[in-house]
């Protein structure tokens, strides 16, 4: 082929690879996170609404959640104190207490990974 044919083509390519990146790039930022990370009960929304703070305690060598009463068990994790650092063993003994769910989830996400 000449070499007209190898520079348009050339050309065609790397017009094609910028609009893919671009149009990417637009849905990755515009698309709502996926329906499984979303899922909310009537349920849980009742729960979240009732409940204004969180209690972390180590029960059994288990972090086990309670709502702001410390006797309604929330729920129990699978998060062994052998997960925890020493701090974090020492305040668990006697309760963490946590604001909203964002902290929550914070704190558990970062025993977990």
């Amino acid at each position: 082929m000449k070499k007209r044919a190898y520079i348009f083509y050339s050309g065609i390519i790397i017009a094609g690879l910028i609009v893919a990146f671009f149009a990417g790039r637009k849905m990755a930022y515009n698309d709502p996170p996926a329906a499984a990370t979303n899922v909310r009960t009537a349920q849980t929304v009742k729960e979240t609404e009732s409940v204004s703070g969180y209690w972390l305690k180590l029960e059994d060598d288990v972090i086990v959640i309670y709502e702001e009463n410390k006797k309604n068990i929330i729920a129990e994790t699978d998060i062994h104190s052998a997960d925890c650092s020493e701090r974090d063993r020492k305040l668990l003994k006697t309760g963490i207490y946590m604001e909203d769910i964002d902290q929550l989830f914070k704190f558990l996400q970062s025993h977990t990974s």
